[in-house]
């Protein structure tokens, strides 16, 4: 017969229970510098003329990061909610109807206007044209490039932590 006592196995649990809660909180800072990090990223390099240009500033504004923590999880999301920003990031094919407006017409064309139909502008109708989008991205693409560096930095803050340091 074998007997097993285990001493001070309260303690122990004790000890887990706080590495734990630790683990989760200083984890939870290193994602948040990494989303951080990354929203620069993507704002610097990929917003700034690496894949997109800059017209109006409006979706490089946009990108923000959230951290979202359950027991046990940890997710940081760095994201846009600019409409047209999912396009460029996943590209897009289609019909795109175009409501009727009024549409501006260049110097050499006003001698050709009727009279009484605008001064330098004309009618034109609703219309449906076919757009083809490529797909140019900035969001999935910075992280596949950081990824590495992202976990490599989350290791070494786990690391960190197992150790008795902090962040």
């Amino acid at each position: 017969m074998i007997n097993v006592q285990i001493v001070g196995d309260r303690v122990v649990a004790a000890r887990f229970l706080h590495l734990s809660k630790t683990m989760q909180g200083q984890m939870a800072r290193e994602m948040r510098r990494l989303a951080i990090l990354l929203q620069r990223v993507v704002k610097m390099s990929k917003l700034s003329g690496q894949v997109l240009n800059v017209r109006t500033g409006t979706l490089r504004r946009s990108i923000t990061y959230e951290i979202e923590q359950f027991p046990g999880i940890i997710n940081a999301i760095v994201g846009t909610n600019v409409k047209y920003g999912a396009t460029h990031e996943l590209g897009w094919e289609g019909d795109q109807t175009v409501k009727a407006h009024m549409r501006r017409v260049k110097s050499e064309m006003k001698g050709k206007l009727k009279k009484g139909k605008g001064e330098g502008s004309i009618q034109v109708g609703t219309f449906t044209r076919y757009v083809k989008i490529p797909e140019r991205s900035f969001l999935r693409s910075a992280l596949r490039e950081m990824s590495p560096l992202l976990k490599r930095e989350m290791a070494h803050a786990a690391s960190r932590v197992l150790a008795g340091g902090t962040l």
